[in-house]
C-alpha cells in the first residue's frame, strides 16, 4: 500500500539527546515541487534538511563519520507534513509514536545540491514564505548537527532494517518546530542556504 520504504526520518531533542528514527514510506515522498490536498496538511508542517544516500551502507557494520559523509550524494530542503493515525497524540506511549512513524504524513523533497560539504549546516541562511509573503527569517534544529543524526542512523540499523541504500532519503528534524498549515490555495516555500522546497496546498 505504501510502496515500500523510501528512506528514514531521524531527529533528537538536543545535540546530546538520543536520536529517534522511523521509516518513510516511498508512496508518501514527493520529489520536486509538492502538491497536496488541504485535508492532508491539517496536522501541520515542518521544514527540514534531508540527504539522499549515494552509496550503500549495509546494516550491521560500524561506520565512521567520514564514511557516512562520503556516502551522502546530495543535500535538500524538505517539507514534512505531519499526520497521526492514532487518537490523543500527546498522551501516546513513545513506542506507539514510533509505530505511527513519529506522526509522519508526507515528505516533499526539493531539488538537491551535490556540492554541499562546505555549507553551514548549523546556522545557514533561512526563510519561509506563504504565497510569496515572508513569515519566518530564522530557524534552528534542536538536534544540532544533522550529520550526527545520519551517522547514528547508519550505525543503528540492523539487518531487518536493510541498511541504507542509494536513493534513500534521510530527513533530519524540523527547523521551525510545528507550523500550522495555512490551508487551501496557499503555496509554502522554504529556503535554507541556496536550497529550496515548495508545497502547493489545494
Amino acid at each position: 500500500l505504501c510502496g515500500g520504504r523510501g528512506g528514514w526520518k531521524v531527529g533528537a531533542a538536543s545535540p546530546s539527546a538520543p536520536p529517534l528514527r522511523a521509516p518513510l514510506p516511498s508512496a508518501w515522498l514527493q520529489q520536486g515541487d509538492g502538491r497536496l490536498e488541504a485535508a492532508a496538511c491539517a496536522g501541520g508542517l515542518e521544514v527540514e534538511l534531508a540527504f539522499t544516500i549515494g552509496q550503500p551502507l549495509p546494516a550491521g557494520a560500524t561506520y565512521s563519520r567520514e564514511q557516512v559523509v562520503a556516502a551522502l550524494a546530495s543535500l535538500h530542503v524538505s517539507i514534512e507534513v505531519l499526520a497521526s493515525r492514532q487518537p490523543d497524540v500527546p498522551d501516546l506511549h513513545p513506542d506507539a509514536k514510533l509505530a505511527d512513524l513519529i506522526n509522519h504524513g508526507a515528505l516533499i523533497v526539493g531539488a538537491g545540491s551535490t556540492d554541499w560539504q562546505g555549507l553551514d549546516l548549523l546556522t545557514p541562511a533561512f526563510s519561509v514564505s506563504i504565497s510569496g509573503n515572508p513569515v519566518l527569517d530564522h530557524g534552528a534544529n534542536p538536534a544540532g548537527d544533522p550529520i550526527r543524526l545520519v551517522h547514528w542512523l547508519a550505525n543503528s540499523l540492523d539487518p531487518a532494517d536493510g541498511g541504507l541504500e542509494p536513493g534513500d532519503v534521510v530527513t533530519t528534524g524540523s527547523w521551525i518546530g510545528l507550523y500550522p498549515s495555512p490551508g487551501a490555495g496557499h503555496r509554502i516555500e522554504a529556503r535554507i542556504g541556496d536550497l529550496q522546497a515548495s508545497l502547493q496546498i489545494d
